[in-house]
């Protein structure tokens, strides 16, 4: 087991049960707004679906201006269920890149301590490069990363004004590294944790979104 195999999960490895899906179409319908946030966490991981814990709820309430209890992510899969498949969401990592997340579910990592400590500056750095850290292993599973995620845009059918929202520092920084995106520019907003969307509401970029998304849902 290494922290490669770790963060290349795609729900057949030895790391499965830490793996949670992206929320986006199967087959060719378009997607209109594109939300990339970092990585599955304690609630993720229990419902594997994106968004779904305290952060969820949070975003919710700010994208429909009401409490309604329900998560963000539950919100999207039920309107993919029902065949509206116009909001997407993914994370950078599919995988937690917090053992906490883990130890919190109950699953065994079997990483390394060392392991664990190479996926924190995975996650914590801001070297000005996204492989620009003093870390070669926390390079190369970066480069694993955006590799990733880039197959997985790549894979979308994304509306040509569609537009794509990186949540956070962490996803602004890969999202900033991938090519063939559509002509919008992205839209970078605070990640929705710790209720920094409700919190900072009236950011103009958190106020266009909120338009959007009342435009596609």
């Amino acid at each position: 087991m290494s922290v490669k195999d770790y963060v290349s999960e795609a729900d057949n490895g030895s790391f499965q049960d830490c793996h949670v899906p992206d929320l986006v179409p199967r087959g060719a319908q378009l997607v209109k707004l594109l939300l990339i946030l970092e990585s599955p966490h304690v609630d993720e991981l229990a419902t594997k679906t994106p968004v779904s814990g305290k952060a969820g709820t949070a975003a919710l309430q700010y994208l429909l201006s009401a409490h309604s209890g329900e998560r963000l992510g539950s919100y999207v899969r039920a309107k993919h269920d029902a065949g509206d498949y116009r909001v997407g969401i993914l994370n950078v990592s599919n995988v937690p890149l917090q053992k906490k997340a883990l130890d919190s579910s109950g699953i065994k990592s079997a990483l390394s301590v060392h392991d664990w400590t190479v996926i924190r500056r995975v996650r914590t750095s801001s070297a000005r490069s996204l492989m620009g850290t003093r870390c070669a292993e926390a390079n190369a599973a970066r480069g694993i990363l955006l590799r990733g995620l880039q197959r997985r845009v790549d894979a979308l059918n994304l509306d040509a004004d569609c537009v794509v929202v990186p949540c956070g520092a962490f996803a602004r920084r890969f999202v900033r590294e991938l090519h063939r995106l559509p002509g919008a520019a992205p839209l970078e907003v605070l990640h929705p944790s710790r209720r920094q969307w409700l919190n900072n509401g009236s950011h103009p970029n958190l106020l266009t979104l909120r338009e959007l998304f009342a435009q596609h849902t």
